[in-house]
């Protein structure tokens, strides 16, 4: 089974969270954007921790305020998921 097929056939009743997203967590604090991107590698069966080590590169020299994201390079070695952000400026069928 390819990893698009692997995406495609999640449902709501079989899919579980990635362990970083359990409930019973002490510090519940998310950032949107990776918890998209650790539940994208999660759903296609691999391990997203992989993927965090750009949270050991803040320190406290002004980076520390800079919004925190793994790199679409890293993502596209490590999983092989390529991520495009677009901005979009007219309605989506419009683009």
């Amino acid at each position: 089974m390819s990893e698009v097929q692997n995406i495609f056939a999640l449902t709501p009743e079989t899919y579980q969270p990635h362990a970083l997203h359990c409930h019973d967590q002490n510090f519940r604090e998310t950032n949107c954007y990776s918890d998209l991107v650790i539940e994208i590698i999660n759903g296609l069966g691999l391990n997203a921790v992989a993927c965090l080590g750009y949270t050991l590169a803040a320190d406290f020299e002004g980076d520390q305020w800079t919004f925190g994201k793994p790199s679409h390079h890293d993502l596209e070695n490590l999983y092989g998921v390529r991520i495009e952000e677009l901005s979009l400026y007219r309605a989506l069928v419009d683009q």
